[in-house]
């Protein structure tokens, strides 16, 4: 059955699109590491997320984070319109966040939020009762007081000091208010840890956030619930960003496999009919593909191709999503994602290979496959030569409608073709690969 004629151009055709659907896969590998795809999904999915401009700011460059070139530590003081210049910076290579990193760091911002609005009370009062130099130096003290830089009997005793009793009895409350605060937050129980979770969320301006976390935050009772609770908001709303990544980069593929189709003038018609009028290049191309199945060469191809989609993607990414997810997306061409980073200096060191295999074996098989300009001598008259010149879907002279009589038929052929080329590669390398094993290896074999 293999030495059928029907069959070699089922084996042909299944090859031919196995080695174009590589090509697309590595192609669609430098595109999403040239436009850092996958990044600018993350950074528009927390944007989304954390509607808070300064939490959101303060988020993207964290130190643990850094999704954009700027670095803010969580108490640093910033306006709603830094926050948001600095949120539009362009991202790093970092596109993914692990859940736990992601709770984490937004406990971490809200932290200091709460030890800003700890601290809140006795800074007004300070700057309403004094002038001069005593502001000047019970300020500095508070500041390195709540810094850590000072203890409680040195602050207090920078009160005591100061000439006025009246204004020595304000702030004398002030402190005292704080000073129980902070020993109730250091009581280490966990009502105690979630105390300053909890004040940091009242500190958040947007009201949209802030009521999100109000409810997300509700029933914990322990700072690992609260913090499971961030998790399980950060994953829903990644989700959603996952599916708009992948919907992306269906469109991305569909897009280069048109490219590549019409530049390299790949037409399954035309394809189909020389495989099935020319004996000679139908068995040369499924004895090709019986001995890239044999050697293995075909199954490398793919695996290289594969493993470089994945590498590309992980050297933009921070961490990594779970292996299983990676593999079955891995084999899902043209849905593709994966997620994990590798230091910057190894992102600058490589980049997707050249397919140079690939290309190698399609000028190998002599495919009615590119461009010529050809003219046809004498004009475009009915023939019965086989094969007709004026079939000729390589040759561009015939896409001037002056040049061939049936241009408008030529034209739609052509444009069948090319969509059918492009519908079969958008099914990826895997699945021809897998189903040439089925068709090409005796079933004994496969």
């Amino acid at each position: 059955m293999l030495d059928s004629p029907i069959f070699q151009v089922i084996i042909g055709l299944t090859f031919i699109f196995s080695i174009f659907s590589v090509m697309v896969t590595q192609v669609n590998t430098s595109v999403a590491y040239l436009f850092q795809l996958r990044a600018r999904s993350l950074k528009d999915g927390i944007w989304g997320l954390l509607t808070d401009s300064e939490t959101r700011a303060k988020f993207m460059a964290h130190p643990l984070i850094r999704m954009i070139p700027s670095l803010v530590q969580p108490d640093a003081k910033i306006s709603a319109q830094d926050a948001n210049q600095i949120a539009e910076e362009k991202p790093t290579g970092v596109s993914w966040v692990e859940p736990e990193l992601f709770s984490q760091t937004l406990i971490d911002i809200l932290a200091a939020y709460a030890n800003d609005r700890l601290f809140r009370s006795l800074y007004e009062a300070t700057g309403k009762v004094l002038e001069g130099a005593e502001k000047t130096q019970i300020i500095e003290m508070i500041r390195r007081f709540q810094n850590g830089g000072i203890g409680v009997t040195e602050l207090q005793n920078a009160i005591n000091s100061l000439t006025d009793p009246e204004d020595r009895g304000v702030l004398l409350i002030q402190f005292e208010q704080v000073n129980e605060m902070r020993r109730q937050l250091q009581a280490n129980n966990e009502e105690s840890k979630l105390i300053p979770l909890l004040a940091g969320v009242q500190e958040v301006a947007d009201p949209g956030m802030r009521k999100a976390l109000e409810t997300l935050l509700a029933s914990a009772k322990t700072v690992d619930e609260a913090q499971m609770k961030l998790e399980t908001w950060f994953n829903a709303r990644m989700s959603l960003v996952t599916e708009f990544y992948k919907r992306n980069m269906t469109r991305i593929s569909y897009i280069v496999g048109i490219v590549l189709v019409v530049t390299l003038n790949i037409d399954t018609l035309q394809i189909s009919r020389t495989l099935w009028n020319d004996p000679i290049v139908r068995e040369t191309v499924a004895a090709a593909a019986q001995i890239a199945l044999n050697d293995g060469s075909l199954e490398q191809q793919l695996a290289r191709s594969q493993a470089e989609l994945q590498a590309a993607l992980d050297r933009l990414n921070e961490s990594g999503i779970p292996p299983a997810e990676a593999t079955a997306e891995a084999q899902a061409l043209p849905e593709v994602q994966t997620i994990e980073i590798l230091p910057e200096t190894e992102i600058a060191a490589s980049t997707p290979s050249v397919p140079r295999d690939v290309f190698t074996d399609l000028l190998s098989l002599r495919l009615p496959i590119g461009w010529e300009y050809q003219p046809v001598e004498g004009g475009c008259p009915q023939s019965e030569i086989i094969p007709d010149p004026c079939s000729n879907g390589r040759n561009t002279w015939l896409l001037m409608p002056g040049n061939n009589p049936s241009w408008f038929g030529f034209i739609l052929a052509k444009l069948a073709g090319w969509a059918l080329t492009v519908l079969a590669i958008a099914q990826g390398a895997p699945f021809w690969f897998d189903l040439l094993n089925r068709i090409a290896r005796p079933r004994s074999e496969s």
